[in-house]
């Protein structure tokens, strides 16, 4: 408390230089924890609740011709969302999984729409189908069934955000139900 005190005296001591070189410390200090403390804390905690938003689903395809309906193989659907108030680039979104397969775990799939870095605009929504067929043989078949895949979507400020967990089986699952309804 004697150090408070000892402050608040500087400002009505009778010289006027010293109170002068008080006001302006004080304008140095209060600058300095805007401008290096506060503002950074600021701008981390907004980046920590981005609005950029992830989600993993399934979309089975019908197809129907004069030869008669058929299911295609189902696709792996990623919904990128940006529900920030900026505009945002995103990175070509890649497959993380929760086992090790010769030593990488995460894995860019080339998409053949479209090009990379994507400009998403406040409320915007990208969506990117891949092929569960490819993604078996490619890297699901090297898992075990309770192993897991989630979809990782990286901005160019180098963020990355997550979407929801897909156990293999369950991925396996719906592309034997699609191969079973063509017999």
């Amino acid at each position: 408390m004697n150090i408070w005190n000892a402050y608040i005296n500087l400002f009505t001591n009778d010289n006027p230089a010293v109170i002068t070189g008080t006001v302006i410390a004080t304008i140095a200090v209060l600058t300095f924890l805007v401008n290096f403390l506060l503002r950074p804390l600021f701008q981390w905690l907004s980046r920590l609740f981005d609005k950029i938003n992830v989600t993993l689903g399934m979309s089975h395809q019908i197809e129907q011709s004069m030869m008669g309906t058929a299911v295609l193989p189902p696709l792996l659907t990623v919904t990128v969302t940006n529900k920030d108030r900026i505009t945002r680039y995103i990175q070509n979104p890649s497959v993380k999984t929760s086992r090790k397969i010769n030593g990488d775990n995460k894995f860019v799939v080339p998409k053949a729409k479209g090009t990379y870095p994507k400009k998403l605009e406040p409320g915007e929504q990208d969506t990117v189908d891949f092929d569960t067929l490819s993604l078996n043989n490619q890297i699901l078949s090297h898992l075990k069934p309770t192993d897991k895949i989630n979809i990782i979507v990286t901005d160019t400020t180098g963020k990355k955000y997550k979407s929801n967990k897909f156990t293999v089986k369950h991925i396996t699952g719906h592309i034997q139900t699609a191969n079973s309804l063509n017999r």
